[in-house]
């Protein structure tokens, strides 16, 4: 269902809306985030092929869920885009650099949590040495 620019301000609680982003293929454009909104960055990176792919986890060591099996996610940080944010988490939580390919999924909990699960391939291994 696409809405119209005016459906869009006759629903909105605020009588100057910002404007509702653009998604064109191979194109991004800026949306502003809200600072009381939970944003999470996920990479799910796969190697191999048929019934021998393997999926990358990362054990928890939280002590709410510690020893669960996670794809490498984090909280996007302060001016730091989704991009960014998924090869941050990817290189602190595995030690892999990896290329960004594609949004798989978005997963949104009411109004206050938002999950970006990325397609990446790993570009190379992290050496911090």
């Amino acid at each position: 269902m696409v809405i119209s620019d005016e459906e869009y301000i006759a629903e909105s609680r605020d009588p100057t809306p910002e404007p509702r982003p653009e998604f064109i293929e191979g194109e991004c454009r800026y949306v502003r985030l809200h600072d009381n909104v939970n944003y999470v960055a996920a990479g799910i990176i796969l190697r191999g092929e048929g019934p021998e792919t393997e999926v990358l986890l990362i054990q928890e060591a939280k002590k709410t869920c510690y020893g669960k099996w996670y794809m490498p996610a984090g909280r996007v940080e302060a001016g730091e885009t989704l991009e960014n944010a998924v090869k941050r988490e990817v290189r602190e939580e595995s030690g892999y650099e990896c290329d960004v390919i594609e949004l798989l999924s978005l997963e949104v909990q009411g109004s206050g949590w938002y999950r970006f699960s990325f397609y990446c391939e790993i570009a190379s291994e992290f050496s911090n040495q």
